[in-house]
């Protein structure tokens, strides 16, 4: 199947809540979201891990921060270009 990249500053639902994609990055087959809660006041943030060769979720976890997303994110990249060397 092998899906399309989306684009950062694309507007998706996410867990429930309409989000921002802020960043993206596809490492061996999986896509790796970091979302931001559109919302002024909701500073939740969400990871998305999509598998783009079969078109599902393989992983969804929100955060009640953007913050607490966005280094999770970071973390998570890092291991995955690790295994994927």
């Amino acid at each position: 199947m092998n899906a399309r990249i989306k684009t950062i500053g694309e507007v998706q639902r996410i867990a429930g809540f309409e989000s921002t994609l802020e960043n993206i990055i596809r490492i061996g087959g999986l896509d790796y979201e970091l979302y931001k809660a559109n919302r002024s006041k909701d500073m939740r943030g969400a990871i998305c891990i999509f598998d783009a060769d079969c078109g599902e979720v393989a992983d969804l976890r929100t955060y009640p921060l953007f913050d607490q997303a966005a280094s999770a994110w970071h973390e998570t990249v890092q291991f995955a270009m690790a295994d994927a060397e």
